[in-house]
């Protein structure tokens, strides 16, 4: 998963924004804390819940449950204005050639 194309991401300096460029339903400005802007930045490229929990957790001190609820939080309330893309990996091995196959799905 990530942020979606049509939100560009911005940091002010003081905090994150993520400001929709009007190509999606969502129209505005969301601005962050420091939480919400690092696991923003995080989405900046595709990345996992596990892999931006892991990435907090070198950065900051606190217990990984908390982190990961916190992170499931942020990423539920983004994909709720369609500010994130997410992507579907299907792997199969053909029988006739052996020959592994993957087939990318982008959510609706």
């Amino acid at each position: 998963m990530k942020i979606n194309s049509g939100f560009l991401a911005h940091d002010d300096g003081e905090q994150k924004l993520l400001v929709s460029t009007g190509a999606t339903k969502f129209s505005g400005l969301v601005r962050s804390n420091e939480t919400a802007g690092f696991i923003i930045e995080c989405l900046e490229k595709d990345t996992t819940v596990a892999e931006i929990v892991e990435k907090m957790q070198k950065k900051y001190d606190g217990p990984k449950e908390a982190m990961e609820r916190d992170v499931k939080k942020i990423i539920e309330q983004l994909r709720n204005i369609g500010a994130i893309e997410d992507y579907w990996v299907r792997y199969s091995l053909s029988s006739l050639n052996d020959m592994a196959v993957i087939l990318v799905y982008r959510a609706a």
